[in-house]
Parts: structure tokens; C-alpha cells; sequence
């Protein structure tokens, strides 16, 4: 029963983990992506309206700021805005995170206006099918499930055979040494009904033996 309970836990744990749905889902100001793929964030919404001549300076999730482009991130002019787009490259998962832009009034970046959130991939990236999908949360169910199995299962063996007090010890004794007092009643018993019929049905002088709860056998004679 123990075992079973242990079971149905681990089983409930697994099922949560493989909940099709994300989690935590994309922001307003985030966008998601296919892995394997480019992909273009834009710096503008209606909070902050980039307009003609303003400059963008795009900071990647880890602090860097970009100046130019590089082999993993293109920036691109859109409507007279320079840099107005980042385009990353071949998306990852290691790319997942929150990207800034910084706008300035112009290119010499004498006056800032302000700057944006932009996330991607935040609450995980696109799938082309929905089994790949399901393969993914399959996989990181049966990756939590195989951490939690070990420990789960070790604690219910040792809740299972747990320490035994005295009084446990002392009930176990005398349940084994019942079994064998009554092994011993019944074999000599058999013996004795042996013995009589090799005698022709005796006349019953000699009881059978028996053996008391001392473990002590015991024949008398009527």
C-alpha cells in the first residue's frame, strides 16, 4: 500500500511536468521564435514612437551593447530609423532573454528618449509540429521524474522497514517460537499416531508428546 501510495506520487509529478502549455507565457513586449531560424526584433511600440532620424542602440541580454553588427546580429534601418531592427541570427535557445533598445534623438547620441523592452523566447521558443511539442515536455517530465525517483523511492524503503522498537521485536519473537510449538505439537502427534498403528492400535499408556511453550517437551504415562 505504502509502495503504491509512493507510486502515484511520482506519477502526479511527471503528469505536471508534461502539461503541454507553457508555463510562463510571453510578455506583451516579448515575441517567440523557431530554434534553428533568423529572426528580427523591432524597437517600437506605442509607448515610445520611434520616429525619423532617431538612432537605436540594442543591448543583448548580457550587458554588451552593440555598436555594429556582427556574424550573430544584423542591424537594420527601417523608415529612416537607423538600427531600428536587430536581427539575430540562427536562433538558439541560449539567444531566449530580454533585449533593450536605447533611443536617441540622433545619431550623435547626445539626447536619449528613452528605451525598450524587447523579449524572445521568453516562454520558450516555437515548435513547426505540436509533437515536438509534447516531445519536449515528454522529455523533461521523464528527466524530473528519474530526479525525483531515487530519493522518493529511498524514503519509502526506509519508512517501510524502518527501526524496529523492542516491543516490535519481542511481538515477532513470540509469533516465531507459536509457529514452532505448534510445529513441534502436530510432527509428534503424527509420530505418535505412527507408532500406534505399527502396535496395533495401542492402548493408550504413553500420551503424545508435547512440547509447552518453553519449547520443552514433555510425555507422560497415564
Amino acid at each position: 500500500m505504502l509502495l503504491w501510495g509512493c507510486a502515484m506520487v511520482l506519477l502526479g509529478v511527471v503528469g505536471a511536468q508534461n502539461l503541454p502549455d507553457n508555463i510562463l507565457n510571453e510578455p506583451d513586449w516579448g515575441f517567440q521564435s523557431y530554434l534553428d531560424a533568423d529572426f528580427e526584433i523591432p524597437c517600437n511600440n506605442s509607448d515610445l514612437v520611434v520616429v525619423t532620424n532617431n538612432f537605436i542602440v540594442w543591448e543583448l541580454p548580457n550587458g554588451h551593447m552593440l555598436d555594429a553588427g556582427t556574424d550573430k546580429y544584423v542591424l537594420k534601418n527601417y523608415n529612416n530609423v537607423a538600427q531600428m531592427h536587430l536581427q539575430v541570427k540562427n536562433v538558439q535557445e541560449s539567444d531566449a532573454g530580454v533585449y533593450l533598445c536605447h533611443v536617441y534623438n540622433d545619431f550623435t547620441k547626445t539626447q536619449k528618449r528613452g528605451k525598450l523592452l524587447r523579449g524572445l523566447n521568453l516562454g520558450g521558443h516555437k515548435f513547426r509540429e505540436p509533437f515536438e511539442e509534447y516531445r519536449y515536455n515528454l522529455m523533461v517530465g521523464g528527466l524530473a521524474a528519474l530526479a525525483l525517483f531515487v530519493p522518493l523511492v529511498t524514503i519509502c524503503l526506509v519508512y517501510k522497514f524502518r527501526y524496529q522498537t523492542d516491543q516490535d521485536r519481542h511481538e515477532k519473537h513470540q509469533a516465531r517460537k507459536g509457529a514452532f510449538v505448534h510445529q513441534r505439537n502436530w510432527e509428534a502427534n503424527k509420530k505418535d499416531a505412527e507408532m500406534s498403528a505399527v502396535n496395533g492400535g495401542g492402548k493408550g499408556q504413553d500420551n503424545p508428546v508435547y512440547v509447552n511453550e518453553m519449547g520443552e517437551e514433555v510425555n507422560t504415562r497415564l
